[in-house]
Protein backbone atom coordinates (compact mmCIF):
# COMPACT_ATOMS: atom_id res chain seq x y z
CA UNK A 1 0.00 0.00 0.00
CA UNK A 2 0.85 3.66 -0.01
CA UNK A 3 2.77 4.93 2.99
CA UNK A 4 0.77 7.39 5.10
CA UNK A 5 1.69 11.05 4.80
CA UNK A 6 3.84 12.83 7.34
CA UNK A 7 1.60 15.58 8.73
CA UNK A 8 3.08 18.62 10.40
CA UNK A 9 1.91 22.03 11.51
CA UNK A 10 4.29 24.97 11.39
CA UNK A 11 4.27 28.69 11.90
CA UNK A 12 6.39 31.56 10.65
CA UNK A 13 7.26 32.82 14.10
CA UNK A 14 7.08 31.71 17.72
CA UNK A 15 3.79 33.56 18.26
CA UNK A 16 1.81 30.94 16.34
CA UNK A 17 0.82 32.92 13.26
CA UNK A 18 2.33 33.84 9.93
CA UNK A 19 1.97 37.52 8.99
CA UNK A 20 -0.84 37.93 6.47
CA UNK A 21 -2.19 34.40 6.96
CA UNK A 22 -5.19 32.96 8.72
CA UNK A 23 -3.02 31.06 11.19
CA UNK A 24 -0.75 28.04 11.40
CA UNK A 25 -0.16 26.01 8.24
CA UNK A 26 -0.67 22.24 8.17
CA UNK A 27 1.08 20.23 5.48
CA UNK A 28 0.92 16.59 4.44
CA UNK A 29 3.96 15.17 2.70
CA UNK A 30 4.14 11.65 1.34
CA UNK A 31 7.50 9.97 1.92
CA UNK A 32 9.73 10.13 -1.16
CA UNK A 33 10.54 6.44 -0.80
CA UNK A 34 7.05 5.31 -1.82
CA UNK A 35 7.07 3.38 -5.09
CA UNK A 36 3.36 3.66 -5.85
CA UNK A 37 1.84 6.61 -7.66
CA UNK A 38 0.23 9.22 -5.43
CA UNK A 39 -3.20 8.44 -6.89
CA UNK A 40 -3.04 4.91 -5.41
CA UNK A 41 -3.81 6.43 -2.01
CA UNK A 42 -7.21 7.74 -3.12
CA UNK A 43 -10.62 6.21 -3.81
CA UNK A 44 -11.78 8.87 -6.27
CA UNK A 45 -10.38 11.83 -8.19
CA UNK A 46 -12.80 14.74 -8.63
CA UNK A 47 -11.83 17.26 -11.30
CA UNK A 48 -13.27 20.70 -11.87
CA UNK A 49 -13.61 21.36 -15.58
CA UNK A 50 -12.98 24.92 -16.74
CA UNK A 51 -9.35 25.76 -16.04
CA UNK A 52 -8.45 22.25 -14.88
CA UNK A 53 -9.48 19.86 -17.68
CA UNK A 54 -10.10 22.47 -20.36
CA UNK A 55 -9.80 26.20 -20.92
CA UNK A 56 -12.53 27.50 -23.18
CA UNK A 57 -12.70 25.21 -26.23
CA UNK A 58 -9.28 23.59 -25.66
CA UNK A 59 -8.10 20.74 -23.44
CA UNK A 60 -5.44 21.65 -20.91
CA UNK A 61 -2.17 20.21 -22.26
CA UNK A 62 -1.45 16.86 -20.61
CA UNK A 63 -4.89 16.54 -19.02
CA UNK A 64 -6.00 13.55 -21.11
CA UNK A 65 -2.76 11.67 -20.43
CA UNK A 66 -2.93 12.36 -16.69
CA UNK A 67 -6.56 11.23 -16.54
CA UNK A 68 -5.69 8.07 -18.48
CA UNK A 69 -2.99 7.27 -15.90
CA UNK A 70 -5.48 7.77 -13.06
CA UNK A 71 -7.97 5.43 -14.74
CA UNK A 72 -5.22 2.87 -15.46
CA UNK A 73 -4.43 2.90 -11.73
CA UNK A 74 -8.05 1.83 -11.15
CA UNK A 75 -9.16 5.08 -9.54
CA UNK A 76 -12.53 6.43 -10.73
CA UNK A 77 -12.69 9.98 -12.09
CA UNK A 78 -15.61 12.38 -11.55
CA UNK A 79 -15.91 15.57 -13.58
CA UNK A 80 -17.53 18.29 -11.47
CA UNK A 81 -18.84 21.59 -12.81
CA UNK A 82 -20.68 24.56 -11.37
CA UNK A 83 -22.07 25.25 -14.84
CA UNK A 84 -25.76 24.32 -14.98
CA UNK A 85 -26.39 25.30 -18.59
CA UNK A 86 -25.41 21.93 -20.13
CA UNK A 87 -26.65 18.44 -19.33
CA UNK A 88 -24.30 15.79 -17.99
CA UNK A 89 -24.51 14.01 -21.36
CA UNK A 90 -23.52 17.19 -23.23
CA UNK A 91 -20.57 17.68 -20.88
CA UNK A 92 -19.48 14.04 -21.32
CA UNK A 93 -19.63 14.38 -25.12
CA UNK A 94 -17.56 17.57 -24.97
CA UNK A 95 -14.94 15.91 -22.77
CA UNK A 96 -14.77 12.98 -25.19
CA UNK A 97 -14.32 15.39 -28.13
CA UNK A 98 -11.41 16.95 -26.22
CA UNK A 99 -9.76 13.54 -25.92
CA UNK A 100 -10.55 12.70 -22.31
CA UNK A 101 -10.56 8.91 -21.95
CA UNK A 102 -13.55 6.76 -21.04
CA UNK A 103 -15.98 9.55 -20.12
CA UNK A 104 -19.67 8.72 -19.72
CA UNK A 105 -22.64 10.70 -18.52
CA UNK A 106 -22.48 9.06 -15.08
CA UNK A 107 -18.96 10.45 -14.56
CA UNK A 108 -20.24 14.04 -14.71
CA UNK A 109 -21.73 15.96 -11.78
CA UNK A 110 -23.33 19.28 -12.67
CA UNK A 111 -24.57 22.10 -10.48
CA UNK A 112 -28.08 21.33 -11.75
CA UNK A 113 -27.87 17.76 -10.45
CA UNK A 114 -26.62 18.98 -7.09
CA UNK A 115 -29.34 21.59 -6.65
CA UNK A 116 -32.05 19.12 -7.73
CA UNK A 117 -30.91 16.75 -5.02
CA UNK A 118 -30.86 19.50 -2.38
CA UNK A 119 -34.30 20.80 -3.34
CA UNK A 120 -35.71 17.25 -3.37
CA UNK A 121 -34.59 16.88 0.23
CA UNK A 122 -36.31 20.15 1.20
CA UNK A 123 -39.73 19.92 -0.50
CA UNK A 124 -42.43 17.22 -0.59
CA UNK A 125 -42.26 14.48 -3.23
CA UNK A 126 -44.03 15.54 -6.42
CA UNK A 127 -43.65 19.25 -5.61
CA UNK A 128 -43.53 21.85 -8.38
CA UNK A 129 -40.25 23.69 -8.96
CA UNK A 130 -39.98 26.85 -11.06
CA UNK A 131 -36.77 26.48 -13.04
CA UNK A 132 -35.32 29.52 -14.81
CA UNK A 133 -32.38 28.47 -16.93
CA UNK A 134 -31.17 26.39 -19.82
CA UNK A 135 -31.72 22.76 -20.78
CA UNK A 136 -29.03 21.56 -18.38
CA UNK A 137 -30.88 23.06 -15.43
CA UNK A 138 -34.23 21.56 -16.48
CA UNK A 139 -33.14 17.95 -16.95
CA UNK A 140 -32.48 16.47 -13.47
CA UNK A 141 -35.81 17.19 -11.75
CA UNK A 142 -37.86 14.20 -12.90
CA UNK A 143 -35.24 11.83 -11.49
CA UNK A 144 -35.95 13.31 -8.07
CA UNK A 145 -39.74 13.04 -8.30
CA UNK A 146 -40.25 16.77 -8.79
CA UNK A 147 -42.26 18.59 -11.45
CA UNK A 148 -40.41 21.31 -13.34
CA UNK A 149 -42.34 24.36 -14.67
CA UNK A 150 -41.39 27.53 -16.53
CA UNK A 151 -43.92 29.95 -14.99
CA UNK A 152 -44.76 30.87 -11.41
CA UNK A 153 -48.08 29.91 -9.85
CA UNK A 154 -49.40 29.22 -6.33
CA UNK A 155 -48.26 25.59 -6.48
CA UNK A 156 -44.53 26.37 -6.82
CA UNK A 157 -42.63 25.02 -3.80
CA UNK A 158 -39.18 26.21 -4.87
CA UNK A 159 -37.50 28.45 -7.43
CA UNK A 160 -34.13 27.65 -9.00
CA UNK A 161 -32.27 29.98 -11.34
CA UNK A 162 -29.16 29.21 -13.37
CA UNK A 163 -27.26 30.85 -16.16
CA UNK A 164 -28.22 30.44 -19.77
CA UNK A 165 -27.18 33.18 -22.19
CA UNK A 166 -30.77 33.91 -23.22
CA UNK A 167 -32.39 34.50 -19.78
CA UNK A 168 -33.79 38.01 -19.53
CA UNK A 169 -35.62 40.17 -17.02
CA UNK A 170 -39.00 38.85 -18.15
CA UNK A 171 -37.91 35.32 -17.21
CA UNK A 172 -36.98 36.44 -13.73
Amino acid sequence: GVAPPVVSTWTCDGAGECPGSLGPVTTAVWPAATREPLVAGFDLVMLDLDGVVYVGPDAVPGAADAIARVRTAGVPVAYVTNNASRTALEVAKHLTELGMPGVSEVDVVTAAQAVARLVAEAVPAGATVLVVGGRGLHEPWAGHGLRCVDAFDDQVAAVVQGYPPDVGWRDL
